[in-house]
């Protein structure tokens, strides 16, 4: 039967159009899971009782814990009665022998959502650097430049220390602006590449 992935993000915001679910929709998509893969980073559980408010006694999916620590929480009632089973569980997996045409296609479609992933923390590193030279460029502008000014230049008359001023602002200006045509030609060159 073909089957259907859905992907759910603690992190993304609601509006994300990338193909993730925020993980607060978890809850209304459960009856129609057959299996739930679970590997965040958190230090905590991410999954228990609170997924499912109204408890109809219907079993859980089938639960692949992948977190370290566990993301699980395995003190909810009924929380493993569709199986649950986490890392240390896959160490004794059997070996068996499957359909190469089958594993191909697995493997193509795992390496294309490992290099999704990839591109995502990729673009989400590139923010923090656009964020933080906007922020340094932001502060240099303002409060650094003056101190700067006042204390280097402060015996200095206020004509001359306008124009220093003047002229460190375009300075700046110029210096950041070609960090961000760089980052910005770094990111076109990556996604052409894609």
């Amino acid at each position: 039967q073909d089957l259907k992935v859905l992907r759910f993000n603690r992190t993304v915001p609601p509006e994300n159009s990338s193909g993730w679910l925020p993980l607060d929709q978890l809850s209304a998509a459960l009856p129609d899971l057959s299996a739930l893969v679970i590997a965040t980073g958190a230090r905590t559980p991410v999954f228990g009782s609170a997924m499912r408010p109204d408890d109809d006694g219907t079993p859980f999916p089938l639960l692949l814990d992948l977190g370290i620590p566990r993301q699980v929480d395995l003190t909810a009632p009924g929380i493993t009665s569709g199986g649950y089973y986490s890392v240390d569980d896959l160490q004794e997996v059997a070996r068996e022998e499957s359909d190469v045409a089958l594993r191909r296609q697995l493997d193509t479609y795992i390496e294309e959502q490992v290099r999704r992933f990839r591109r995502y923390c990729l673009e989400r590193e590139w923010v923090v650097l656009l964020n933080r030279t906007q922020t340094r460029r932001f502060e240099m502008l303002g409060e650094t430049l003056e101190a700067f000014i006042a204390e280097r230049f402060g015996d200095s008359d206020s004509a001359l220390q306008a124009r220093l001023a003047a002229a460190m602002r375009e300075l700046v200006r110029g210096y950041s602006g070609d960090v961000f045509d760089a980052v910005h030609a770094a990111l076109e060159e990556y996604w052409r590449s894609e």
